[in-house]
């Protein structure tokens, strides 16, 4: 990937969210008024937490990206696949107050814990390349739209953005005391991060769900708090411009308004990953992130108060 372009987006984003920001302005009739019902809905809003266990495992792969490859032999130049095991906590919240068709919405919150290791297989699997442990624990919000198939029967898909903490263990350094003063910015050491994953929720039973994910979790070299919190609300103000116009957008566009919504906003999640990636604090100049992706398989019991 060529991570100069990359950086080079970041006049165009900024750019880009102030003619968004001020087109929407312009279709505002008397936004006095429409501030005020918004935060009148803001306030009404009261939907109903519903408790949530769920249980990851899946397979994933830590980019190579920080090895300076010269320094090993040829098949430890990458890192093995890392298996994970990994509990989650949390709430989530139905929104069926809308007349969206066959639609519906739900939100949560959730905060998680897990470990991620090449050893989390049969003994029987070998692969080449360098083994990891890792640990990671963190906070994350979801939001999802549902997809009634039939009368009591819908596919749900969900988006979920975190707030990552991780401690890393590359265990080959130890075994053959190699001093790799790059990778060496991660190993055994905690470092703060983000982490953003797409889901296909696949109902079971009425309680229960079989989710399949992709999850990409993004781990910081540094931490500078200015540009985080620049780049933190850079990324959640271009997910979340259009909220303050759903009423407008809904009555112009129809149900299909959240639909749209759903993806432009799962877009603008995998955009931002993919610049971190080569700039960890995007816009502002900064190094470049580690980068783990992982295939999971969720196992999801939600509490539904009835």
């Amino acid at each position: 990937m060529d991570f100069t372009f990359l950086r080079k987006t970041r006049f165009f984003l900024l750019f880009l969210l102030m003619v968004i920001f001020f087109s929407a302005i312009n279709v505002k009739a008397n936004w006095e008024k429409d501030l005020f019902s918004y935060l009148q809905s803001l306030e009404g809003e009261r939907l109903e937490n519903n408790y949530l266990l769920a249980f990851y495992t899946g397979i994933g792969k830590c980019s190579d990206n920080f090895l300076t490859k010269n320094l090993y032999i040829k098949d430890q130049q990458t890192f093995a696949p890392i298996f994970n095991l990994w509990i989650e906590y949390g709430f989530k919240r139905y929104d069926n107050t809308l007349k969206l068709k066959n639609y519906y919405l739900q939100n949560g919150e959730r905060v998680f814990f897990g470990n991620s290791s090449s050893h989390f297989k049969p003994d029987n699997w070998e692969f080449n390349g360098q083994t990891i442990d890792s640990w990671k624990f963190g906070l994350s919000t979801t939001k999802g739209i549902g997809i009634r198939l039939f009368e009591n029967y819908a596919i749900e898909f969900q988006n979920q953005n975190s707030l990552v903490w991780n401690r890393i263990d590359f265990e080959y350094f130890f075994k053959k005391n190699i001093i790799d003063p790059v990778i060496q910015r991660f190993d055994e050491k905690y470092r703060f991060g983000s982490d953003y994953s797409a889901a296909i929720i696949i109902p079971v039973t009425s309680n229960f769900s079989l989710d399949v994910q992709y999850q990409r979790n993004l781990i910081f070299p540094e931490w500078k708090f200015s540009k985080w919190f620049g780049s933190y609300i850079l990324e959640n103000g271009a997910r979340h411009c259009f909220d303050y116009f759903d009423q407008d957008l809904f009555d112009a566009i129809g149900s299909d308004y959240y639909l749209y919504k759903f993806l432009y906003q799962a877009a603008v999640s995998f955009l931002f990953t993919e610049l971190k990636r080569g700039q960890t604090f995007t816009p502002f100049n900064s190094s470049e992130s580690l980068l783990m992706q992982y295939i999971n398989i969720r196992f999801t019991f939600v509490k539904q108060n009835n």
